[in-house]
């Protein structure tokens, strides 16, 4: 046969040329695309396809970058210098897809040349090699473990219960000595875990049967000190002649670790799905060109429109312009905040607080965080509690006048009704002390009545011009000192009379212990004057205790004890208002005004101290004042 040359190539058709193209395209291994230099689709093999999850959708003439919005500005760069006439290429590289699943792929991208030598466009190659990439670590996480000595090596008799004919010294990892098991005495279907021991002699006699003489399998094992272990398994059978299996070998493999590191991965990326998807607030990732990476809350398909596109375009120009001030700040590692108006997710306008973050991978800023809480409600309060506050404070201010006038009314209608009353007092007790006065025996317990009932209406007009000193802030305490047991017999014989005319036994206690003292003489002896009384008056039997005592190094107290009627539990939280009595009633047994401990507890307060009640109905009170310990001369 002749084979003669032609000086020119066969003409093709345009459609033989595309079809030629095609077959050259699919005989290709690897996923493969050729665009023209806008990066329009002009070929594409099936396995581009495949890898892509792109199905039959039309690409010729369609932008790459509109098939793919997720590709961020750097593969973009990549594909700007080789149009350029470079060659770039990477044996193993991470791809983002949309979905947020991260593959492994080798890719090579270079330029096409027209003929005219200018570049027409690219030949893209890639091939996902995500499970090569696995498959390779996962080898290699094994390998470590059987170098660090974590594979214990069994030899198995083919029988029940898999007794032991070998195992290696690594079995002490599991807390037995290779002897307890080759002995015959602990076979090792004891160490499989009870929930997993039918499953694992099932398999075993599966696969033995089915004639597989190689299998692996995952199972937990039970260690000496009932710790549970996670094991690979890798079983080798041996048979006889006959094709029956009579002993096993086994590579077991402590993978526990890696268990409890993919149960926490597990854990912890449910708890980040959780937190992120589920999270109120707004969450947007972009990178240091201010093009989004990530936004939640959003369907996949509408946050594919998002990927790649510059945020400062989907937002008003005032926070545009925030943002860029924002991104270059960022930059440079700093953290910013700032707050103002937003649209809510029901459209309608509100005000968020939003900080943004740098994102940091190897110690370099890569991109940034935004985090915008919708705070509407929050700041609709607080403007709320502003205007609450300010109108507290007119109120505040109005109360404080009406406190300020009633202490003056409270003073000056003492002072008024006090000059008539001594009169009424003095006369009184001339006409009482028979001072040239004859008084039938009616008259002068008329007399005694009016005397008696104006000593009680002066008291009570005192009382009322103490309170009034002491809210407007004119008490002064007057500081001297006072030897504690002249105190106490001072106001044993004010009190002791009282005590007598109703058969109480009135005691009084001081501790030896207690020094000369600094105090307010006057304030001291209306504290306790105040709280002998109550306690005479509300007992009907038994005894009144005055107690002086010290209660530490810097306090002492006061200490009144009754066996009188006590107080119930209600009433305590209010004995010490003024004008306030357990019983209020009109008809009540008990006189007084209720100013008494009032008085105590504004005392107490102005030398430093407090004022404590203990009390149970029936069986009587105590009241304890605790006061600043000032010893003389210091």
């Amino acid at each position: 046969m002749n084979f003669t040359s032609s000086s020119s190539p066969p003409s093709l058709s345009l459609m033989d040329l595309q079809a030629q193209q095609q077959q050259i395209a699919e005989h290709i291994p690897a996923a493969f695309a050729m665009f023209d230099d806008q990066m329009r689709y002009m070929l594409v093999n099936t396995r581009w396809r495949e890898a892509y999850g792109l199905g039959d959708r039309e690409l010729i003439g369609h932008s790459h970058y509109d098939v793919f919005p997720e590709i961020g500005e750097n593969w973009k760069d990549i594909h700007r210098r080789c149009l350029n006439g470079e060659s770039s290429a990477a044996d193993e590289a991470p791809f983002l897809r949309a979905d947020g699943s991260l593959d492994w792929i080798k890719w090579d991208i270079r330029p096409w040349y027209r003929a005219d030598g200018t570049i027409g466009g690219l030949l893209m190659y890639t091939d996902v090699i995500t499970e090569q990439v696995n498959n390779r670590r996962e080898l290699a996480n094994q390998a470590s473990l059987f170098s660090q000595g974590s594979a214990v090596v069994f030899r198995w008799r083919a029988a029940e219960g898999l007794p032991v004919e070998y195992a290696s010294r690594s079995l002490t990892r599991f807390g037995y000595e290779p002897e307890e098991l080759t002995s015959g005495a602990t076979p090792y279907s004891i160490l499989i875990h009870p929930d997993d021991m039918a499953r694992v002699t099932e398999d075993m006699a599966r696969y033995t049967a089915a004639g597989q003489d190689s299998f692996d399998q995952e199972y937990r094992i039970v260690g000496k000190d009932g710790r549970v272990y996670w094991v690979y398994a890798l079983t080798q059978a041996i048979r006889d002649a006959q094709g029956n299996a009579t002993h096993y070998y086994g590579y077991v493999l402590d993978v526990t670790r890696l268990h409890e590191e993919e149960e926490a991965r597990s854990i912890l990326q449910a708890r980040y799905t959780s937190l992120v998807e589920n999270n109120d607030d707004y969450i947007t990732v972009v990178d240091l060109q201010g093009n989004i990476q990530f936004v939640n809350r959003v369907a996949p398909e509408v946050a594919a429109m998002f990927y790649g596109k510059p945020l400062a375009a989907l937002v008003p120009t005032e926070q545009a312009q925030v943002l860029n001030d924002a991104l270059q700040k960022v930059k440079h590692g700093e953290v910013m905040t700032y707050t103002g108006p937003g649209q809510r997710r029901n459209g309608q306008d509100g005000f968020f607080a939003t900080r943004i973050m740098p994102i940091e991978r190897n110690g370099e800023i890569v991109g940034m965080t935004i985090l915008s809480t919708d705070i509407t409600e929050l700041d609709e309060a607080r403007k709320e509690r502003e205007k609450l506050i300010a109108d507290l404070r007119v109120a505040n201010r109005m109360a404080q006048e009406n406190a300020r006038l009633k202490s003056e009314f409270l003073s000056t209608m003492s002072h008024e009704l006090r000059t008539p009353l001594n009169a009424i007092e003095g006369f009184t007790s001339i006409m009482l002390s028979d001072m040239g006065i004859e008084l039938s025996s009616s008259a002068y317990r008329m007399v005694e009545r009016v005397s008696a009932n104006s000593k009680r209406l002066l008291n009570l007009i005192n009382d009322f011009l103490d309170l009034s000193r002491i809210e407007s802030g004119r008490m002064e305490l007057v500081h001297t000192a006072l030897q504690p047991s002249l105190l106490a017999e001072r106001w044993r014989e004010q009190i002791a009379v009282l005590a007598e005319d109703k058969g109480l036994r009135f005691e009084v206690e001081v501790d030896r212990t207690l020094p000369v003292l600094v105090g307010d003489d006057e304030a001291l002896t209306k504290v306790a004057v105040n709280l002998l009384s109550n306690a005479i008056k509300f007992t009907q039997q038994g005894h009144v205790i005055l107690r002086l005592r010290r209660a530490a190094d810097d306090l002492w107290q006061i200490e009144v004890e009754d066996s009188g009627i006590g107080i119930p539990p209600h009433a305590r939280e209010y004995i010490f208002d003024e004008f306030r009595q357990v019983d209020q009633s009109s008809k009540r047994l008990y006189g007084g005004t209720g100013l008494g401990l009032a008085i105590v507890q504004k005392l107490a307060r102005l030398m430093g101290g407090t004022v404590a009640v203990q009390s149970e109905v029936g069986r009587g009170s105590t009241f304890t004042v605790t006061l600043p310990l000032v010893r003389a001369g210091k």
